[in-house]
């Protein structure tokens, strides 16, 4: 997926970058780390930790757009900031959305980004109810927490560099058999949602599926193409068989790049 970001603005201390088509990304499952409160009081900056085991395809779409936006702040920084920067002065000052080592990612809850709020099925009175019950982060280790998050910006400070996300909706389940934050514990509700999840796990995986028989298909493709071009060789010479050697070997390495391309 290509990703286009707009000219940076100066805010204050810092350079904001903002993409043209805001992106979003449905989290399943997450475990909130830990939250803090901002200074100015405009919100908490959470740490969310990702299961890999039901997020893999939003994992690899972050970590490509983390990768996608080193090439993109390679090329555009002499035209942004006139000055050019290379990729290890990149890799130095640029912080990932996404942390490989810890499985983990930093997001803003606000008022202001923050529009659906759910427990056990149920909206949340107040922005104010909701923090409550994320702050209790030992409670929430029996629920099943799902959110979305958006893209609000890439922003350039004097030594660093980082994406900014936001929750756009966040949905807890309490799955014990008591009553959690004044929310009564419904079993079908927990059914429900669990439904809903596995639901979208089959999109998901149907998805992947369809992505990795293409691959297999073109894999098989260019293979039987360069079976077809070595019977060819056998019956031609001269010249001609020179060029078809060459144009085979080519292939074979074209072959094993792909093969190589698909294992990562």
């Amino acid at each position: 997926m290509s990703f286009v970001f707009t000219q940076p603005t100066k805010k204050n201390n810092k350079y904001v970058s903002l993409l043209q088509t805001p992106i979003k990304y449905f989290l399943s499952d997450v475990k909130i780390k830990s939250i803090h409160k901002f200074v100015d009081n405009k919100g908490y900056l959470v740490s969310l930790y990702i299961p890999g085991s039901i997020n893999s395809d939003v994992i690899n779409e972050l970590t490509d757009f983390d990768n996608e936006t080193t090439t993109i702040v390679s090329q555009q920084s002499s035209e942004w900031f006139s000055k050019s920067l290379s990729r290890e002065e990149i890799y130095e000052m640029y912080k990932k959305s996404y942390c490989t080592q810890t499985h983990t990612i930093n997001v803003i809850i606000s008022y202001n980004h923050l529009t659906k709020y759910i427990i056990n099925n149920k909206a949340v009175p107040s922005f104010d109810n909701i923090i409550e019950i994320i702050r209790d982060v030992k409670n929430l280790k029996k629920c099943i927490i799902n959110c979305e998050i958006q893209h609000v910006g890439l922003y350039f400070y004097k030594e660093n560099a980082n994406h900014k996300w936001v929750i756009k909706s966040i949905d807890i389940t309490d799955t014990q058999n008591e009553a959690v934050y004044s929310c009564g514990y419904v079993k079908v509700d927990v059914e429900d949602k669990l439904l809903e999840n596995i639901r979208k796990l089959k999109a998901k995986t149907d998805n992947r599926v369809r992505k990795l028989q293409e691959t297999i298909d073109m894999l098989l493709a260019s293979y039987r193409g360069i079976e077809n071009e070595f019977q060819k060789l056998q019956i031609s010479s001269g010249k001609v068989w020179e060029e078809q050697v060459k144009h085979i070997n080519e292939n074979i390495i074209n072959q094993e790049d792909k093969i190589k391309s698909t294992e990562q």
